[in-house]
């Protein structure tokens, strides 16, 4: 999957975020579900942060220490929009929790 991000450069990685959400139909209006992207943005930069492999629970479990009230399967809907978009790799495993990382750009 490609990565919006290394295509634009500059754009604005939130209002990225947005238009996906809006183009997967995940929310119906732009200006009412802002703080959805704002969110999403919270767990991409933790998890660019972490800079390695992680898992949602764990990546949960840093969200939770920072005060951030996101539920577990709230960060698995992000993470899985965020491999959507191509912004995340999703690692698969059979025994163990999927893990998780940024895919880097070249800019």
């Amino acid at each position: 999957m490609k990565n919006p991000v290394s295509k634009t450069g500059s754009r604005d990685m939130k209002n990225e975020i947005l238009t996906g959400l809006l183009k997967e139909g995940l929310i119906k209006a732009q200006s009412k579900h802002s703080f959805i992207a704002e969110r999403v943005v919270k767990v991409y930069k933790e998890l660019k942060a972490f800079n390695d492999h992680i898992s949602a629970d764990d990546l949960w479990a840093k969200l939770h220490k920072r005060g951030n009230v996101f539920s577990i399967a709230t960060v698995y809907k992000y993470l899985n929009f965020l491999t959507l978009l191509g912004f995340v790799e999703r690692t698969r495993n059979t025994y163990k929790p999927d893990l998780f990382r940024i895919i880097e750009t070249n800019q």
